[in-house]
C-alpha cells in the first residue's frame, strides 16, 4: 500500500500462482473484492489516514505471464472496478522477485 505520485493510493496484490490452476482465479477474485470492499468502506481511510479523498487503484503484479483466460479475466475486473470508481492495472513482478 502506497501513494504514487500523481496522488493515486495502490493497493498491491503479489501473485506467484501458475495461471492453469484451477483455484487461483477464485483464490484472486476473493483478494480483489477484499480490497475493494477496503476502499470503498471506509476501512482503508480508517487504516491509512493518507488515503482520505484520493484515487484508488488495486494493482496486481503476476510472476507468471497470464494466458487467454486470465486476459479476459482482467479485463472483467477492470470493468467492475472502474464502475465503483477504482482503478485497475497488472504487471509482471520484478526479476528475481
Amino acid at each position: 500500500l502506497g501513494v504514487r505520485p500523481d496522488g493515486t493510493v495502490e493497493m498491491l496484490i503479489s501473485d506467484h500462482l501458475e495461471w492453469d490452476d484451477d483455484q487461483h482465479l477464485q483464490l484472486l477474485t476473493a483478494k480483489v473484492q477484499a480490497y475493494a470492499n477496503a476502499a470503498l468502506s471506509g476501512e482503508l481511510v480508517q487504516s491509512y489516514p493518507a488515503a482520505e479523498g484520493k484515487p484508488v487503484c488495486i494493482k496486481l503484479v503476476w510472476q507468471h505471464v497470464p494466458n487467454a483466460g486470465a486476459a479476459r479475466f482482467f479485463e472483467t475486473l477492470d470493468e467492475q472496478l472502474r464502475s465503483a470508481g477504482i482503478e485497475f492495472a497488472s504487471a509482471a513482478l520484478p526479476d528475481r522477485y
